[in-house]
């Protein structure tokens, strides 16, 4: 049934090197589950397949379908931004938020926790209730969020400048209601954001810690990464923000995230069209239901888009991965150089050898800057 699939499906152009190894690796114990299988894996291929930066509005549009085909409905809103209460401290421009989390207690210290934000909305950093960084945190901390909202067009031209003042303005307004410094701890985008306000006012954090984020975006290992287009490339640079310009004037200003989530699909094909998929047929096959769950929780959490500022994700492109300004030392907020030395407190720099999204050496360069003592 495989072959019908392959030879008749006029979207799917599946390479040879994943039909051989769906077709070695699997056989169809009943025809309800062979359909089940098929649906799945068209889902996957298109998902792997697309190109970056192609089809705005994809996962969107096939999240439900995939979901449905494993029999469930899945609420992509995890429960805990329903559930848990918070008090709204500030609000940035109706699209950003500073939240807490849970009553503040004076007797403990205080932790922001800043999400990623390429193409994921806010609650990324809750995986489930038994994997969340801010029932964690919440143990021992008073945790603060600092959260972003999708973007829409009337948020179109907020740039680079409003990432980095609605972080420090956090920090600020936590210090000046609390008294106290917070410790800090930011993931990919928003562990350069995060970093790049200790930088500006170091008196407010009294630890930083930073999980997968860029700092040297023209680092040397980041050629072992998939898909990386080398920025000394200055054509395929341009031609590359040319694609990212119409997918924006397209979206009324606005950079879609199911086009970057699909960039990072992308990369991980090996992971999501083997590995997992494997252990997910296996889990099918078994009628292992925690199994199945467990799969739906992670794709409801990576597959959930997040929209950016048009603005700030150009000037993303061409500030960072373009021009590497700050780790060169060049970049500006508000007219003031953000300087990584200035970075003085305790800091822990979480790194992953199977991270192909950020590099090892993408991410512990500010090692080489910072003068926090060893």
């Amino acid at each position: 049934m495989l072959d019908t699939v392959f030879k008749t499906d006029p979207i799917l152009k599946v390479p040879e090197s994943v039909k051989n190894s769906f077709q070695g690796l699997f056989k169809f114990p009943s025809p309800d589950i062979d359909k089940r299988f098929i649906d799945l894996y068209n889902f996957f291929a298109e998902c792997c397949k697309i190109k970056s930066y192609e089809n705005s509005f994809f996962l969107r549009e096939n999240n439900s379908r995939y979901y449905e085909t494993i029999g469930r409905k899945i609420d992509t809103n995890r429960d805990i931004w329903k559930n848990q209460k918070y008090s709204v401290e500030l609000d940035f421009k109706e699209k950003d938020r500073l939240l807490l989390f849970g009553k503040y207690d004076p007797n403990k210290e205080n932790m922001l926790l800043v999400p990623p934000e390429a193409s994921h909305k806010a609650d990324i950093i809750h995986f489930t209730h038994e994997k969340s960084m801010i029932l964690t945190s919440k143990q021992y901390f008073n945790t603060f969020v600092r959260e972003h909202r999708s973007a829409h067009p009337k948020h179109a031209k907020l740039g680079l400048n409003h990432y980095f003042n609605r972080t420090l303005k956090s920090l600020e307004y936590i210090n000046k209601k609390t008294g106290k410094k917070t410790h800090g701890a930011g993931f990919c985008q928003g562990g350069w954001e995060l970093a790049a306000a200790a930088a500006i006012t170091p008196e407010l954090i009294k630890t930083l810690t930073t999980g997968g984020s860029p700092f040297n975006w023209h680092s040397k290992d980041l050629s072992d990464l998939t898909g990386y287009i080398n920025p000394s490339n200055k054509k395929e640079v341009k031609k590359q923000r040319k694609k990212i310009e119409n997918i924006i004037e397209n979206n009324n200003g606005i950079m879609p995230g199911s086009p970057m989530i699909c960039t990072f699909a992308d990369f991980s094909k090996d992971q999501l069209l083997k590995k997992d998929f494997e252990q997910l047929w296996q889990n099918i096959k078994n009628g292992n239901e925690k199994g199945i769950q467990r799969h739906n929780d992670f794709r409801t959490w990576f597959m959930d888009p997040s929209s950016q500022s048009g603005q700030a994700f150009l000037e993303i492109y061409d500030k960072f991965y373009s021009q590497n300004l700050l780790y060169k030392g060049k970049l500006k907020f508000n007219g003031e150089i953000i300087d990584l030395r200035n970075i003085t407190m305790p800091y822990f720099n979480l790194s992953g050898t199977a991270d192909n999204i950020t590099s090892i050496g993408q991410h512990q360069a500010i090692l080489k800057k910072i003068k926090t003592k060893k």
